[in-house]
């Protein structure tokens, strides 16, 4: 192995490459006589606010697909091949695939049982299945049928003066959304397209919910589950919770959100917290020492409405200004939060079950070279201690940093840290000027310093005496957002503001 190895492919590295194309001789009088720009404008204006309305009818078209759906395939047959293949993958790996395909064949016939039921509450449309989604006559057929009353789907074409539908007139136009669309059509695909809805329904969550019936099976003589759902308000009893027929309230989001909050809790408005089954099992292990797992949470729904999608084009200073009095006011307000948060986590770390708050691999590879002296060091403990658990595989010394997972679980970097069997991990001197923490253990001081470093970025003054700080922590996240603030009082947009907002 090169001694340079440790210092190459750390870091990925994003440039962005700026050109300008400008017309030229006559090329700017023929375009104007024509309107093009005008016209190219009102296009592109109308593409960009008709995407959110394509987007909405894709997860009202899914939510009425899979309302109340149930699947025949969906049964105790199902569970049991897939408890055969958990314990021989080899023999039953076929069986199970034919299972699944079967389930992800269902949905789709589901999708296109709706659609046709679509094509004839449209009518005048080309197709009688998925089809009609991405046809150009669902413009002025679906979309405008649908949203046509609401106000912001009329604009003004400065061509004509006239106020116009953002779903008129894209005939002949509807190569524009073609990249748009293929994306979405992966949605309704049974092959298993990794984006596509009948995967995530079959291929992950059926699968997480099957792991979560076992280790239910595993547990319920040595946890009394009851008291979650007595906090539920007794929606749904223990026993229908884990059956295999209740998964078919899990294939929209709203029932997947539901699932969720009973595995994790809840925290309600006045800051109650409604326990949820991973609470019992981490009091659980805290009581026996037993390292059992933990209940998994279902993934998110495909498409599901999480809020703005596409970034905004910046027109003009007016437009700039605006994005950033909002970048301001929403970065103040999540830095609060993360502040909080981060304060209530290192004050209260008991709380908080280490083995679902996970580190990213790059994180780790950070860490061990910014806090420590020995970076090898770090990582390879690391490495011995995810070893015990079974969850890396034997490696070779040069290919370590590699063999570690993508994420990794705070709750085994505790374990690492309080091995008082292992060497101590050399901290960077700088830290120990950190409050008392000299005589904290191994893992407090890994919060000490996350803690530090968090709180170096987001506040002018902390906590520490540190004089050999970086030039990059002294400069903190609010003095930016000041400096943002006083441009914003008397906006000039020149290199300096230019430097300022990059």
């Amino acid at each position: 192995m090169s001694v340079l190895n440790v210092f190459t492919n750390q870091y990925s590295v994003n440039k962005t490459l700026r050109f300008e194309l400008k017309p030229v001789g006559k090329t700017v009088e023929m375009l104007e006589k024509a309107k093009i720009f005008q016209k190219d404008e009102v296009i592109q204006h109308k593409y960009k606010a008709t995407k959110p309305y394509i987007d909405q009818l894709h997860r009202e078209f899914i939510s009425e697909a899979l309302q109340n759906a149930k699947l025949n395939w969906l049964n105790d047959e199902y569970l049991n091949v897939y408890k055969c293949w958990k314990t021989n993958r080899k023999d039953y790996e076929k069986e199970l695939k034919n299972k699944e395909q079967n389930l992800r064949a269902e949905i789709v016939e589901l999708f296109n049982k709706k659609a046709k039921d679509w094509s004839m509450r449209y009518p005048g449309l080309k197709n009688d299945n998925i089809d009609i989604l991405f046809e150009e006559d669902a413009f002025e057929r679906i979309l405008k049928v649908r949203f046509g009353d609401n106000p912001s789907t009329l604009i003004l074409d400065p061509s004509t003066g006239k106020q116009i539908s953002i779903f008129d007139s894209w005939k002949g136009f509807k190569v524009y959304f073609s990249k748009f669309f293929k994306t979405r059509e992966n949605f309704y695909k049974d092959d298993g397209t990794e984006t596509a809805i009948a995967t995530r329904i079959v291929n992950q969550n059926l699968r997480i919910f099957c792991d979560n019936v076992i280790l239910y099976e595993n547990l319920r003589n040595k946890i009394d589950f009851s008291e979650v759902f007595e906090n539920f308000g007794n929606s749904i009893s223990i026993k229908e919770f884990f059956d295999i027929s209740s998964y078919n309230s899990c294939l929209l989001q709203n029932g997947i959100d539901s699932y969720n909050k009973i595995i994790g809790g809840e925290t309600l408005q006045n800051g109650e917290k409604k326990k949820g089954l991973n609470e019992l099992i981490n009091e659980y292990r805290q009581k026996t020492r037993e390292k059992v797992q933990f209940f998994k949470k279902l993934y998110n729904q495909i498409h599901y409405e999480k809020g703005k999608v596409f970034l905004d084009e910046i027109k003009n200073e007016k437009d700039l200004i605006e994005k950033l009095e909002r970048l301001v006011d929403t970065a103040k307000l999540k830095t609060d939060l993360i502040q909080a948060l981060f304060k209530d986590f290192y004050e209260n770390q008991e709380k908080y079950n280490l083995y679902q708050i996970y580190l990213s691999k790059q994180a780790i590879n950070t860490i061990s070279y910014k806090w420590t002296d020995r970076p090898e060091a770090f990582r390879e403990k690391l490495y011995q201690q995810l070893k015990k658990g079974k969850l890396v595989k034997t490696s070779k010394p040069e290919e370590l940093v590699n063999s570690l997972p993508d994420f990794i679980a705070l709750g085994h970097i505790k374990d690492m840290l309080e091995d008082e069997s292992e060497i101590l991990v050399p901290w960077k001197v700088r830290y120990f000027a950190i409050q008392n923490f000299a005589g904290k253990n191994q893992w407090n001081q890994f919060l000490a310093i996350l803690n530090y470093e968090l709180m170096s970025q987001i506040e002018t003054d902390t906590t520490t005496q540190d004089t050999n700080a970086s030039s990059s922590l002294k400069s903190s996240f609010y003095d930016n957002l000041q400096e943002i603030s006083k441009l914003l009082q008397n906006f000039t947009l020149d290199d300096k503001s230019k430097i300022t907002i990059k």
